[in-house]
Formats: structure tokens, sequence, C-alpha cells
């Protein structure tokens, strides 16, 4: 989904489980106000141009289509009708806690997790006390599993719990070396953030599980 505000365009993708938010700043490519729903197919399909000069973007609206051109290709493709869901309300206003992590280290306790956590529907449970940042895993046929690492943490101590799946997509798209977590709490949506990148942020929805 695309939308301009008079400041910037915002390009959201979601799946009802996470949410990824990347931003322009000072720059228009629609009309203000306006926004457009794209297929994940015809994304990729311009991703895998892997072109180094521009894209020009073109809607025409009496057809519903959008176009994509470059000195070599051109891309159309149909819009999809209907009203974006309300993402806005997804991402979380309020943090009782912020966490700076190492993204190497995390992603490799993440993976290490990932293994036990298969027999188990793949959920894994962080928890946050006092700078030290511990992921845990339970299998009914290995057993279970703690790795922790240690991270700036700010605000007070927490804990959520997700699918290990949805952490390990995150992490592998992740370019900055260092990201930021804040929480409100277990039941509320977890904003995953690039360290000096304002303009991007991913939201990952906790999973709700019984101690």
């Amino acid at each position: 989904y695309m939308v301009q505000f008079e400041d910037r365009t915002e390009f959201v993708a979601t799946d009802g489980f996470r949410l990824s938010l990347q931003s322009i700043i000072g720059k228009n490519i629609l009309e203000v106000g306006e926004g457009m729903i794209l297929s994940s197919r015809l994304i990729q399909e311009l991703l895998s141009l892997k072109t180094t000069e521009s894209i020009h973007l073109y809607v025409h609206k009496e057809s519903n289509q959008v176009l994509f051109e470059t000195p070599e290709v051109v891309l159309v493709g149909r819009l999809i009708e209907g009203e974006y869901p309300p993402y806005q309300r997804v991402i979380p206003n309020e943090k009782e806690t912020t966490v700076t992590l190492d993204k190497d280290e995390f992603h490799q306790i993440v993976k290490l997790a990932a293994v036990f956590a298969r027999e188990s529907s793949n959920i894994v449970k962080l928890n946050i006390d006092k700078g030290t940042f511990s992921l845990s895993a339970k299998s009914s046929g290995v057993g279970s599993a703690v790795s922790s690492m240690t991270g700036e943490q700010e605000g007070s101590d927490n804990y959520v719990s997700f699918n290990v799946k949805y952490l390990i997509d995150f992490l592998r798209i992740v370019e900055s070396k260092e990201i930021l977590l804040e929480m409100k709490n277990s039941l509320e949506p977890v904003v995953f953030r690039e360290l000096k990148n304002e303009s991007f942020l991913h939201v990952i929805m906790p999973v709700r599980v019984q101690d």
C-alpha cells in the first residue's frame, strides 16, 4: 500500500500478524491524501528488474492500472480495489521498554531457539531483565533451551512471546548493525527499528501463551 502525506510517502505491507512501514521523507510521489493498493506479486516483479536507473511510476485511474517504466522495461499491473486496513492503529503509541541489540548476535540466538521451537508451534519467549535479553523455547522431544545476550535497556523489565519465523524473516532483511525493540507489555504489538533509521519500522504481533 502506498499513501501520500504532505511531508512523506509511506509504503506499507501487512499480513495481519506483522507489518512493515517504510517512509520516504520530503518527496511527493502521489497527490496528497491519495493511496493505492498493489499486489505483492507485482512488487516482487518490480524488484526482480534490478535496474540501477530511476523507475518512473504512472497511474491511470480510469483503467485502474499502474505502470512502472525503466529505460529497458515497462511493467504494467492492475491496482487492487477496496480500502486498505487502518494500519496506523496497529503501531503502538506508548512503550514501557526499549532495548538496543546487536543484530548479528540476536540473529544467532533466534536461529538456535528456532530449532527447539519446531515442536511447540514455533513459539519462543523473549524475556528482558535488567539489560539481559533471554530467548527461550521448549520441545517435547528434545527439551528446552535458553540463550541470552546483553543489550542496552531503557524502562521496565518485560517479556513477550512470538512466532520465531517472523523474527527470522525480519532479521534477514535488516542491514543495520544494531536494532531497537520497543514494547509496552506482553499483549501489545512490538515495534522493531533499525538504529539511526527513523524512516523504517517493523511490527510483530505477540502470541498469547499460558505459562
